[in-house]
């Protein structure tokens, strides 16, 4: 096994045939070969994301390698490699996180302090009425904007 045991197709073979066996060491074994990997390739294909939130991505790939470990069968050796297999998993995971934080977004109504006869401040107010920045920190706020940048990313 050379360098970069993700991308041997023997080793991952073996580690894709033990898991299915029901092996009880080959979950962790996926983890720790193919994490690290599939977190650099999804942050250097979506640096803007990854400079932004890179719990996003990490988040993603996690997702990625415990849908594989709950259900190894879903993998069609025939089709391709295990790494290029979950890359395409996490890219999944992570199209699907942003389209949640878009949906949130447009779930957001600004909040006017002045025609609410309110302090100042950044306050935010969902569409049932409810003043609730606590739920939405500026960072998430902020993420929500920079989608449109991000998005742009994705789709190319």
């Amino acid at each position: 096994m050379g360098s970069a045991p993700h991308l041997d197709k023997e080793f991952t073979q073996e580690l894709h045939r033990r898991l299915l066996a029901g092996d009880p060491v080959a979950p962790s074994e996926v983890m720790a070969c193919m994490y690290e990997p599939l977190v650099r390739q999804l942050a250097t294909s979506n640096p803007a994301i990854w400079r932004f939130d890179d719990t996003i991505i990490i988040d993603a790939v996690v997702d990625a390698l415990r849908s594989y470990v709950k259900r190894p069968q879903q993998f069609q050796p025939e089709r391709g490699g295990l790494f290029a297999y979950l890359a395409m998993s996490a890219r999944g995971d992570l199209r699907n996180a942003l389209a949640r934080l878009r949906r949130e977004q447009a779930r957001l109504v600004r909040f006017d302090p002045v025609a609410h006869d309110r302090g100042s401040g950044n306050h935010f107010m969902n569409s049932s009425g409810d003043l609730s920045p606590e739920e939405h920190p500026p960072s998430r706020r902020a993420l929500c904007q920079a989608l449109q940048d991000v998005r742009r990313e994705l789709d190319s």
